[in-house]
């Protein structure tokens, strides 16, 4: 059985963030590398799990999630998004160790192959379009009546194999590979995200803002102005932008 004992950030540099698993099977050099101070193995860190919890109840996403998804897949779901926040990582095989030290949402920890099913499977195109539309429903609730839009790229090199999503475009690594492209619709008040639309590859076009933003009206939210990328600096894009009247801020693509 495969151990994973971390994940390199920056493996060009030699950056490499340790977990659980790390200290446990390498003590000497979890000593010298990162301190003395050891967590018993029978503590279990409370603050991530608290802080989620309050973020999450505050917000009423909890409810979203937990009543959409369904009990379990509700609960793993908030665990995952905890894994990803402490690791800096979404690579499911890592979840299980990782989280060995945690308070957790759901009442025992899922492995890999129960997470590949869950992605895969079980959170169809129709269970998260349910989320995004009672989402968006909750923030109007909330108070939120007007969004930014921020659009961006993939971060770096994608490594999707086999996605319907993903298209050849220039990354941030200057490399040709495959990436995709995202419009997030922040609250104008207080940065909360409202929603969500992905595009195949890096240039998104007017039909993609045309989707978003009538996707916010039907639901009584309107646009403030967009923030966009050098990456999306195209004569339609602007043109669009002006012609609908937002404000908008843009990365110039050179001097």
């Amino acid at each position: 059985q495969k151990v994973y004992i971390g994940v390199f950030t920056r493996k060009d540099l030699g950056l490499f963030h340790a977990n659980d698993a790390f200290l446990a099977y390498y003590p000497e050099l979890w000593q010298k590398y990162y301190g003395s101070k050891m967590v018993p193995k029978h503590h279990l860190a409370l603050g991530l799990y608290d802080m989620t919890l309050a973020i999450a109840h505050k917000l009423g996403l909890y409810d979203t999630v937990y009543e959409v998804f369904g009990p379990q897949n509700a609960n793993v779901l908030m665990d995952f998004a905890m894994y990803s926040i402490r690791e800096r990582s979404n690579v499911a095989q890592l979840f299980e160790p990782a989280m060995a030290g945690s308070v957790l949402f759901e009442e025992q920890r899922v492995g890999d192959t129960w997470l590949s099913e869950m992605f895969s499977k079980k959170l169809n195109e129709d269970l998260v379009h349910q989320f995004r539309v009672k989402w968006v429903e909750r923030c109007r609730e909330n108070g939120i009546t007007t969004v930014w839009l921020s659009v961006d790229g993939s971060n770096n090199n994608c490594e999707l194999k086999d996605s319907q999503m993903a298209e050849p475009g220039h990354a941030k690594s200057r490399e040709n590979v495959p990436v995709v492209s995202y419009i997030w619709a922040l609250s104008a008040k207080d940065g909360t995200p409202v929603t969500w639309f992905m595009e195949e590859g890096n240039v998104v076009d007017a039909k993609a803002f045309s989707d978003i933003i009538e996707f916010l009206e039907q639901n009584g939210i309107g646009i403030e102005g967009m923030i966009l990328d050098r990456g999306f600096l195209t004569e339609k894009v602007l043109t669009s932008l002006q012609e609908k009247g937002y404000d908008y801020l843009v990365m110039l693509k050179d001097d």
